[in-house]
């Protein structure tokens, strides 16, 4: 299956039970204007009950993503206009890739910049591809960072790289930010579609509702009620499938 969204902006691709969705705006660096994230955010909450897994990545071969379309930013300034609003978009963007029920999957495949960073850091895997770069510099530029970004770099680097990736404009490559935490798969160009098959085929072979069952206990791993609640749906599933 493959379909055209945000006016030629967002590719999706469907086989497997696989997402593939791909940023097509490389004369723009892939940045994310507001029908596009519109675009991801709609996709994120399509009912589909064999899916297995969400990619994110971009296209043009130089870019994962840019970040915000400065268009729209200038426009949310001068008149933010009816709700939502550019910036909170972007909040229901993250909001919806962060509880996603499957895997979520960040390619990068090129620079990363600001917003770009954003929608990395919503995923909860990220794959760098050699060759890429990885920048937060909206703090030299002027602006604090978001709350968001702030919480979850801290949260995969520690605080003192997460203040030389804020306060100083750090430029990461991809074996940087392999070891610092940023990214968790690397891999050469020519080798991501053998990577993320490594990474797709146990999911495709996974029953769903236990993917989504340690999602959620990876999200919260200290509270025992949850994992009690989860216990106990689990031996009821068991005893359902093998009374049948």
């Amino acid at each position: 299956m493959r379909e055209i969204l945000a006016d030629g902006e967002v590719l999706l691709e469907r086989d497997r039970g696989v997402d593939r969705l791909t940023l097509t705006r490389p004369a723009k660096a892939n940045a994310l204007s507001r029908s596009m994230i519109k675009a991801i955010v709609s996709i994120c909450g399509r009912p589909q009950p064999d899916r297995c897994a969400l990619i994110i990545t971009g296209s043009g071969g130089r870019n994962f993503c840019g970040g915000a379309d400065l268009d729209e930013m200038k426009r949310a300034a001068r008149d933010p206009g009816p709700r939502p609003t550019y910036l909170d978009l972007w909040d229901q963007m993250t909001a919806t890739l962060s509880a996603m029920t499957v895997p979520v999957i960040a390619v990068i495949n090129g620079t990363c910049l600001a917003g770009g960073l954003t929608l990395a850091l919503a995923c909860s895997i990220r794959v760098v591809v050699a060759g890429s770069l990885i920048s937060y510099p909206m703090v030299s530029r002027g602006h604090l960072p978001g709350k968001y970004n702030l919480t979850r770099l801290v949260a995969l680097v520690g605080h003192s790289r997460a203040e030389v990736i804020l306060l100083g404009a750090k430029r990461l490559d991809a074996s940087e930010a392999l070891a610092w935490g940023l990214a968790d798969i690397g891999c050469e160009p020519g080798e991501t579609a053998n990577v993320l098959e490594s990474l797709l085929e146990p999911l495709r072979q996974t029953d769903p509702w236990l993917i989504a069952a340690t999602r959620s206990l990876l999200s919260r791993p200290d509270d025992d009620l949850l994992w009690s609640q989860t216990e106990a749906a689990f031996e009821a599933r068991t005893a359902r499938i093998d009374g049948n």
